[in-house]
């Protein structure tokens, strides 16, 4: 009897403080919206999901388009602004419905700001536990804050970018196939198509590393979800596909966002296309080799070469927004969990001054505007940070030391 009170009273106290954390968040969340107008990527997603129930108006109708465009410009954007073309599967849509009934759009906001924060939160504990590590309260809180509040993390949440939803499937997908739960990690690959420029290439890693495997069941509950998905979308919108097909092409066609190739002209007109291709070619090099050697693996190694594929992505030219380099938080965390698992007081304090590198760095070139640092600078550094922690990471620790430390 009595443990069962204890027992009633602990969920009680639990749902007590969700709910007022929850509700702390949602309030300070609010004043700052009311204070700071921003959120565009949330605003492309909202004013499609609110039409579509108000008004019965496709997500890829031009009226969202425009709509957003007069919200962000005061008016039509030109041909060398983003367009705002909502560009992903219709299904996307449909999980930003129940934000879409909401008609303050600072209300919607700040609940969308509450679950990216969650969602950040959660991202940060994935990576630390897909790295082996069982670190201190103090680490955790330090993982948690870093991941809110680094300049790509930050600016996500500020815009409202789907990013975070993406790296949080994508990463739970391995921590699914760690734990063997094969169907839930193909349902997560599934639900992370949103932006395929930005996940497109380690869903694809991870697809080569499943067939490897011979783990079907993966694919089972990929190709399950995805049946689903698609037949809803074709139920509400039977031209759905075709029309997200075009959205596709005209995003491409667009100028605004920068890209390896864009900055590469600008410094070098005569030859910034030749550097370019070769920067892209060394990047397709790179993960050539090291998508060799992962097949047959385990999942350590999966999640080191899934963070590498993800740093080397701004390499291949595509546009690429600096905001989504918060799908790259998992590496940040692994090269951090390396160092201070593996090299006892040393490591701790090369830690820190990593993870402090990469925030006041990054901070620093956001807010200078430095597109360079985004897009060559910091997946360098990374890169160089990944093959530095690689043994560790893709060996087990064979010494009893080793496996003491990761226990500490």
């Amino acid at each position: 009897m009595r443990n069962s009170l204890r027992t009633l009273l602990l969920v009680m106290f639990c749902l007590v403080l969700i709910v007022g954390l929850g509700g702390g968040l949602f309030w300070g969340n609010l004043k700052f919206v009311r204070a700071v107008p921003a959120g565009v990527d949330f605003f492309a997603l909202w004013k499609p999901a609110q039409n579509l129930i108000m008004q019965g108006v496709m997500p890829y109708d031009q009226v969202n388009t425009l709509q957003v465009q007069r919200w962000v410009y005061g008016r039509a954007a030109l041909a060398a602004e983003q367009s705002y073309q909502f560009n992903m599967p219709f299904y996307v849509i449909l999980l930003v419905l129940p934000v879409g009934w909401i008609g303050d759009f600072a209300i919607a906001r700040s609940l969308w700001m509450v679950a990216l924060e969650l969602v950040s939160v959660g991202l940060a504990g994935v990576a630390l536990q897909l790295s082996g590590w069982r670190p201190s309260w103090f680490i955790l809180l330090l993982a948690a804050l870093f991941g809110l509040f680094w300049a790509p993390g930050a600016l996500s949440i500020l815009h409202g970018s789907l990013v975070l939803f993406q790296a949080l499937l994508v990463f739970g997908a391995i921590r699914a196939l760690a734990r063997e739960a094969d169907e839930l990690a193909g349902a997560f690959l599934a639900l992370g198509l949103m932006y395929i420029s930005v996940t497109g290439l380690s869903i694809l890693l991870i697809g080569i590393w499943v067939v490897s495997l011979r783990r079907w069941r993966v694919l089972a509950g990929f190709l399950m979800t995805l049946t689903v998905l698609g037949a809803i979308s074709f139920l509400v919108s039977p031209s759905w596909f075709s029309d997200f097909f075009f959205s596709i092409l005209r995003t491409w066609r667009e100028h605004a966002l920068p890209s390896t190739f864009t900055l590469l002209e600008g410094w070098f007109p005569g030859l910034g296309v030749q550097l370019g291709q070769a920067v892209r070619a060394l990047a397709i090099i790179v993960l050539f080799f090291e998508w060799q050697a992962v097949r047959g693996k385990g999942t350590p190694w999966l999640f080191w070469t899934t963070g590498l594929t993800a740093v080397l992505t701004p390499y291949f030219g595509l546009r690429f927004s600096p905001v989504w380099l918060a799908f790259t938080l998992p590496a940040v965390l692994l090269v951090f969990s390396v160092m201070g698992q593996r090299w006892g007081l040393f490591g701790h304090l090369m830690a820190f001054i990593t993870l402090a590198g990469v925030f006041i760095g990054l901070w620093v070139a956001e807010l200078a505007v430095l597109e360079s640092v985004f897009l060559f600078i910091y997946p360098l550094f990374m890169t160089i940070m990944l093959y530095w922690v690689r043994w560790w990471v893709t060996r087990p620790p064979r010494l009893w030391i080793d496996m003491i430390a990761q226990e500490n």
